[in-house]
């Protein structure tokens, strides 16, 4: 093997296009479309790997303070690789990649392996490959992922009845709204449950849906009288639907819209053939912290456990 290490440059779009497409754990997160999008608040400094004149690998990444970050503008990053990529050549190409990052300077490396779940075929060969290296694990957040096929459970099934008896009041879902109608609410839950803003200003999240129009949605839930009362993000990945953002209004939660709609987000998960509904994290504090009730109410929908990792890896 003659591993090289390259930094990406925008005349490479359509090559790492291209094998962001091929790869085995990608997600269209990884699409420069995508990752460019706040290219103005990180300073990129994604990689290529090639063996010889063959693109192998790709390391979405941006730089801080002299340690590498993949990627610290997605939830998660990692090494993308293909179908035919090996455990011994995974390693191979850590190793070039610490000596690529001592060469340049950098002080660590912070990495977050694409979670198992949005694998199209497994793809750990990277975890083994840092702790060969030496890398320490540095948070470890839980999130709640419904199998669409596995049998729910008692709970969820009286859950899916209340949500039945809301249908025949006449609440409704609307599958595509514009995301101008849902931000102030948005904005507003936030604020109030958690001091917080979203990551995406209402601007921002015009553009990714212009650019994504098949993989980003906006889906609300409404009363008999046509309100708002909630609503979610929905990220379609190849075999995985995300909850990205999820808000509701007081006289929503008092009614138990929310119920209803991530009912119906079920429902359309089986009837499009994702395996997993990912409903997210409820840890806070890199994980050390875990929102028992929130982590519960995702369970009583089916959400079982998923763990988002990082690792620390020092030169």
């Amino acid at each position: 093997m003659n591993i090289r290490t390259a930094r990406y440059v925008a005349s490479d779009k359509s090559a790492w296009d291209a094998f962001i497409k091929r790869s085995r754990n990608a997600t269209f997160l990884f699409y420069r479309d995508y990752m460019d999008y706040h290219a103005d608040r990180f300073s990129d400094c994604s990689l290529m790997i090639w063996d010889d004149d063959r693109l192998v690998a790709l390391l979405p990444a941006n730089v801080r303070d002299n340690e590498l970050y993949s990627h610290a503008g997605l939830t998660y990053g990692g090494l993308i690789t293909g179908f035919d990529m090996q455990g011994a050549k995974v390693l191979h190409i850590f190793e070039a990649l610490a000596e690529y990052c001592r060469e340049n300077g950098f002080e660590a490396l912070h990495y977050k392996p694409v979670p198992t779940i949005y694998h199209k075929v497994p793809a750990q060969d990277d975890e083994y490959a840092l702790w060969r290296l030496g890398a320490e694990l540095e948070s470890c957040t839980l999130s709640s992922a419904v199998e669409t096929g596995c049998t729910q459970t008692a709970l969820a099934r009286r859950k899916r009845e209340y949500c039945r008896q809301l249908k025949r009041q006449g609440y409704t879902v609307c599958p595509d709204c514009a995301p101008d109608e849902m931000w102030p609410m948005l904005e507003s839950s936030l604020k109030e449950r958690h001091n917080v803003a979203p990551v995406h200003d209402v601007d921002e999240i015009r553009l990714l849906m212009s650019r994504f129009p098949d993989n980003i949605k906006c889906v609300t839930v409404r009363n008999p009288q046509g309100l708002m009362m909630g609503g979610v993000v929905l990220y379609a990945m190849d075999r995985v639907l995300h909850m990205q953002y999820s808000c509701s209004c007081p006289e929503g939660m008092k009614a138990g819209a929310m119920n209803f709609l991530y009912g119906w987000i079920l429902d359309y998960c089986r009837m499009n053939g994702f395996q997993y509904y990912d409903m997210g994290i409820s840890t806070e504090q890199q994980g050390r912290v875990l929102n028992e009730s929130l982590d519960f109410w995702k369970w009583s929908f089916g959400g079982r456990g998923v763990v988002f990792k990082t690792y620390l890896l020092k030169f």
